[in-house]
């Protein structure tokens, strides 16, 4: 076995070891495709992102995600970096979804996480990228959560965008019903 599947066969287990210590339950459905965008709801707490990376190790998915100094001022970036972040060359930051589309074209796979609320704190509405970058891509969006009192986290459905927002905007609004972040005071409504 090459030394990089070795790594991250390591990983994972220690990932899933650490997760059953921890007694999160875990729920996994994964699309057949290679190439998808991930949202992760709710995010109500700092504690989602160690959670996150551990369950994504465990199941063998390494998601990029967008990271900028400002998001992430604590880590250094060789950590940023190997969990999967990635910054935008500046020209870039007026058509982010452009540039994040274009990364769809230049991979045979490629995971990309997004958390629609933009941060840990009540927001009355999310960020719309991750809909428009699965449009422009024509990838399919997982719908990633972590339900605190359940203990349970999880990637447990996958849908095409139709572009129709109303429509799709109510199924994600059925899905994520009943999921508790673990500050649910800090869960917003889950409006485009």
């Amino acid at each position: 076995m090459p030394r990089e599947k070795k790594r991250h066969a390591l990983l994972g287990k220690v990932a899933r070891r650490t997760l059953e210590l921890l007694v999160w339950r875990t729920v996994t459905q994964l699309p057949s495709t290679d190439k998808y965008v991930i949202i992760g709801a709710p995010h109500t707490s700092l504690w989602d992102y160690p959670l996150t990376f551990l369950y994504l190790y465990s199941i063998n998915v390494r998601a990029r995600w967008l990271a900028n100094g400002k998001t992430h001022p604590l880590l250094p970036k060789r950590v940023v970096r190997a969990l999967g972040g990635f910054d935008l060359p500046q020209r870039t930051a007026h058509n982010r979804v452009d540039a994040l589309v274009e990364q769809f074209t230049h991979h045979d796979d490629l995971v990309m996480g997004f958390v629609p609320e933009g941060t840990t704190a009540f927001v009355p509405r999310w960020n719309t990228g991750f809909y428009h970058v699965a449009i422009g891509a024509g990838v399919p969006i997982v719908l990633g959560f972590m339900d605190y009192p359940s203990r349970t986290i999880g990637l447990a459905h996958a849908f095409m965008p139709s572009g129709n927002l109303d429509t799709d905007l109510a199924a994600l609004r059925n899905y994520y019903l009943g999921k508790q972040g673990r500050h649910p005071e800090r869960t917003g409504p889950i409006k485009l």
